[in-house]
Formats: C-alpha cells, structure tokens, sequence
C-alpha cells in the first residue's frame, strides 16, 4: 500500500465526507488558527494512544521514523524536469515534508521539523512549480501548505512571509488564471481536476486567514469543478482511467475533503461543543 493510499485512508477514518452545511458556508466557517487541515492536534493525541495499544500501529509509527530518518541525510531537491513535468520533484517535497512535520508533531522530534522547513524553503526559491504542467504545482502546493500549517508554530516570522508568498504567486494566481480563463483541467471529469483542485483548495485553506478573498474564490471555483469529476464515479465507484488513475484521483479527492472538512468546521465544532 503507497503512502498516498493509506493516508487517503487515514483521512476517510479520521473525517469521513464534508457535510452539507460546510458545503454552502464559503469560509464562514473556518477553523481559526494552526493546523487546521486535515490532521488536528486532537488526532495526534489518538495516534499517540493507537501506538500505544496497537502492535500494528506500531510498526506503522516506526517505518515511518526510519523513512523520515533517511530524508534527514538526503540532498535538498532541485529544479530538474523529467520531459515535460516536475512532478517527480513535487511528490518527493509531498512525501518529504509531510513525513517529517507529521513526525515533529507526533513525537516532538526538532530536526524532523527544521529539515522539513529547510525543504519548504528550499522550494519556495525555486524559479515556479511549473504550471506548463499543472499537476506539478498542484502537488507542490500540497506540500508546501501542509508544512505551513503543520509546523506554523515552528516557523519564524520572515519564513511564514517566505512560505505564504510562495503559496500564493506559485500556487494560487496560477490556479486563479486557469480558473478565469476555462482552462482544460478544471472542466475535464477525470484525475487531474481532483489532483489540481485538491491541492490548490489545500493551499487556499492554509491561507485563508490571510488571503480571504483569494481564498474564497478558490474554494468557490473548486467546489463547482471538482463536482464533475466526482459525477465519473456514478453509478457504482468505478473510473474509466482504470484503477491507477482511479487510485490517484481518488486519493486527491479525498484531500480535498479532509481539507474543507477540518479547514472550514469551526462553527459546527462550536455547536457540538
């Protein structure tokens, strides 16, 4: 099972769909603060306790460290194509940022953490993430803003400016252009609307606070496309790409759930409180 997968997994788990109120509150509803996506420092606490109990979990935990080990020794990632895409880059800055500010947070460990802000730095400088080939800064975008809102404690003031400018000028306008302009991606029913919207709304929630009409207008543009390809999966949850594109597709939509779901339910969570 990749990391992609379980992870989707742990998100379908952890969140399950968004809800319909969260579907028509625009950012109303967003959750103050940091981390806000996807994984809550309450989820931390229950993965603490899972380790704890559960054999298996604690194989999990420890595959991980020694993963997350391994990156501390690695080279930083370069600007370097592969024929069209950069791609390769981007799911090596996913894999590694979020490996590392996930293990900071579950076990306190400090050079997983200064290791993944050297990453975000480090891509943060590069020249763009590509938008020739937009799957690339989706998945950049990913991975950038989950470091940001991960280890937002964890950073200091120039880097948050460093990071947020970066999310925004590479990830976002570029996005809002495609948006505005009609572009393919963002009518096409298959994977790569859910990957492109997906990291791109992960990216706007991390700045919501900061950028809220940029924000808001990601969400909004996301939401009417990514609802095309979810219709790809009537009537029975197949996908006419087959299963390795189903496998990735689905895996993006289920980000992009997690996101709105834990990133804009401040207001249901004060109702249940």
């Amino acid at each position: 099972m990749g990391f992609a997968t379980w992870t989707a997994l742990g998100c379908l788990a952890f969140y399950g769909l968004a809800t319909g109120a969260e579907a028509k509150g625009g950012l109303a509803t967003l959750r103050p603060g940091h981390p806000r996506l996807m994984a809550l420092d309450e989820d931390m606490a229950r993965v603490r306790r899972l380790i704890a109990s559960n054999p298996l979990a604690r194989d999990y935990h420890q595959a991980l460290r020694r993963a997350a080990t391994r990156e501390l020794k690695a080279p930083l990632l370069r600007y370097e194509l592969i024929g069209p895409r950069l791609l390769h880059i981007s799911r090596r800055a996913l894999h590694r940022i979020t490996t590392l500010a996930f293990l900071y947070r579950l076990d306190g460990d400090q050079p997983f953490a200064d290791r993944a802000i050297k990453e975000m730095l480090n891509v943060c400088a590069f020249k763009d993430w590509h938008p020739r080939h937009f799957l690339d800064t989706a998945e950049m975008t990913h991975a950038v803003a989950i470091g940001y809102d991960w280890l937002y404690d964890r950073l200091k003031p120039g880097q948050r400016r460093t990071i947020a400018q970066a999310i925004v000028q590479k990830g976002l306008l570029p996005a809002k252009k495609v948006y505005e302009g009609g572009g393919w991606w963002a009518r096409t029913p298959f994977n790569w609307n859910q990957v492109c919207n997906g990291g791109i709304t992960i990216g706007a929630l991390a700045l919501a606070d900061e950028q809220p009409e940029l924000a808001a207008y990601i969400v909004e543009k996301s939401r009417a496309s990514i609802a095309r390809a979810m219709a790809s999966y009537e009537p029975d949850g197949g996908w006419a790409e087959g299963p390795g594109y189903w496998n990735y597709a689905t895996s993006y939509n289920v980000y992009y759930l997690a996101a709105l779901r834990t990133g804009l339910s401040a207001r249901l969570s004060s109702q249940s409180a």
